[in-house]
Order: structure tokens, then sequence, then C-alpha cells
């Protein structure tokens, strides 16, 4: 999928995409490519680490790059890492076979009041153990994209 393309009225300077991997390769959360045309590519796990480490890298190929530019190709990232998270959500079926599982322990009618209670124990830990570095990480991910597009 195209994230920009050279050419035309409103054109950026980029054209970016989502390369598809070798056929040898199965595709992942972490190592969906984005490729830069005529310049390089990375990975989606490159790009969440260091973005500005992979945009001095880009700056460092292209010899008519400025900030615009960059800012411009910061943009085209931010999409593809979106659409990356979207189609790899993985983490979050995990989380809701998870929360169904202990749901169908809890069995309301069926369970006294102590059961009930280290039902909401379970509950309450396993949600903290398997949702909560998700979180954090979604935040840091959002403070740093936000910082990037500030600088």
């Amino acid at each position: 999928m195209a994230y920009s393309r050279w050419g035309g009225v409103g054109s950026g300077h980029w054209h970016t995409f989502w390369h598809c991997q070798p056929a040898e390769e199965k595709e992942t959360l972490d190592n969906a490519l984005f490729a830069i045309c005529g310049l390089c590519q990375f990975t989606a796990k490159e790009l969440r680490d260091d973005i500005e480490g992979c945009l001095d890298i880009v700056k460092d190929k292209d010899d008519f790059v400025d900030e615009e530019k960059v800012d411009e190709l910061r943009t085209y990232i931010a999409e593809f890492l979106e659409d990356v998270k979207i189609h790899y959500p993985l983490l979050f079926q995990k989380i809701k076979c998870l929360v169904i599982e202990k749901w169908r322990r809890f069995r309301w009618n069926r369970l006294s009041e102590a059961k009930k209670e280290q039902a909401r124990k379970e509950l309450d830990e396993a949600l903290k153990e398997f949702y909560l570095p998700i979180l954090i990480e979604e935040l840091n991910n959002s403070e740093s994209v936000l910082e990037g597009s500030r600088s």
C-alpha cells in the first residue's frame, strides 16, 4: 500500500509504501517493511524504536531533503505504524481470550461471595499484568511520535 507517490500537482517529495516480505519470510508486527523508494527501507520495529535515527539515515541519503520534507515523511511513517498495529492485533486478542476465560470462571450465580472476591482479584491481576504494559507502551510511543513531530 502506498502512503505517498511522486509526481502530479500537490504530490510530495516521497514515494513511500508498505513493502512485501520476501517469499521465504513471514511478515510480523516487528518486521513489516516501510520502503522509501530509491533510498532505503525500515522495519516497523526499527521505526518504533528510533524514528529519529531512521530519519537521520534518510537525511544522509537524500541531498534535497529539508525539515518540511522530513515532517512530511514522519506523517507517512506514523500512518504506516498505525496500519501495522491495526493489522497485527495479536496482543489484544490474547487479552480478550484471557478476559473471557476469567469471566467464565465467575459464574456469578453459582459462586459463593468468597469465590467471587477471589475471581475478581484474579481478573484484576491478569488485566494489570497484560494490559497495563501495553497501555504504557502505547503512551510512550504516542509521546515519542508527538515529540518527533514538534522537533
